[in-house]
């Protein structure tokens, strides 16, 4: 009997193939096209100078798309089926593993999530790759998602972050934030920096003279115990709790799916489950 791995592996595979035929079969036709293109050339022009400038480009095209051809063929991969298939199906795997109704959904569109707390610009780019959510054993509502914020000005792109974006419902009176790095972008409000610790950017809601509680403190601690080499930011406005963690994308895409792999990425999601509940019990 097939294990959980090998049902999913197949049909990823299986959709994957499809999606690839797909490409090769454009790749076949332009390549067919260029070659009756070149044959009829060759003819029409033969005992003269057919190596003229249209000839040579005719024969690079066809050289291009059949290098292509092969490429595609030996190392295709799709990321819009990975998040939307593959990565789906190993959060339902976690979900028996862990006995939580994990919620998957992939691609997210907007960026409404962020907006809410100012960790990060709104002018930027926002891709979502994916979005998990579930209720905890407490009945907490935590979303974790997956994204990458870029902006692109001219030739240059400044990525603000790539990482786990977690939002978790809390009832916290004092907006304030935590960082690695820069300051709120929270428009509408304005914050003021306060100095409490040498490691950690520290903001308040301006006029309000109230304090940080030592909890959140904890949460970003913890938080660098688990990611040591990594940027944490965490922001507390209108009864929610996000917390942004840079971290390396284990893979983007696969064209081949193996038993260590497969565990990676479960591993992954389990640990940032984990590390939500934990963010969870810290401050509550």
């Amino acid at each position: 009997m097939e294990n959980n791995i090998d049902i999913i592996r197949d049909e990823y595979e299986k959709l994957l193939s499809e999606a690839k035929s797909k490409i090769l079969r454009i790749f076949k036709f332009v390549g067919f096209v260029l070659l009756v293109i070149f044959v009829g050339f060759g003819i029409l022009y033969s005992g003269e100078n057919i190596f003229s400038p249209i000839f040579i480009i005719i024969i690079g095209l066809f050289i291009l798309v059949t290098l292509t051809y092969f490429i595609v063929l030996q190392h295709y991969s799709n990321k819009k089926l990975f998040y939307q298939y593959f990565y789906k199906a190993i959060t339902e795997d976690v979900s028996k593993t862990l006995k939580i109704q994990l919620e998957y959904e992939s691609p997210i569109k907007g960026n409404e999530y962020s907006r809410k707390n100012g960790l990060f610009t709104e002018i930027a780019t926002y891709k979502t790759r994916y979005r998990i959510s579930y209720n905890n054993k407490n009945n907490g509502q935590i979303t974790i998602y997956d994204s990458n914020i870029v902006t692109h000005t001219g030739k240059t792109t400044v990525v603000h972050f790539d990482g786990d974006y977690y939002v978790l419902e809390h009832s916290e009176d004092n907006a304030f934030q935590l960082r690695s790095n820069g300051s709120p972008k929270l428009k509408g409000m304005r914050f003021e920096k306060v100095k409490t610790r040498q490691d950690i950017k520290e903001y308040i809601k301006k006029f309000e003279n109230a304090s940080i509680k030592k909890k959140y403190y904890d949460v970003f601690d913890y938080i660098k115990r688990q990611y040591p080499k990594k940027k944490v930011y965490i922001s507390c406005v209108a009864n929610e709790i996000h917390i942004a963690i840079w971290r390396p994308i284990v893979f983007k895409k696969l064209n081949q799916i193996t038993d260590e792999k497969y565990n990676l990425l479960k591993q992954n999601i389990i640990k940032r489950v984990e590390l939500a509940n934990k963010i969870y019990e810290i401050i509550n």
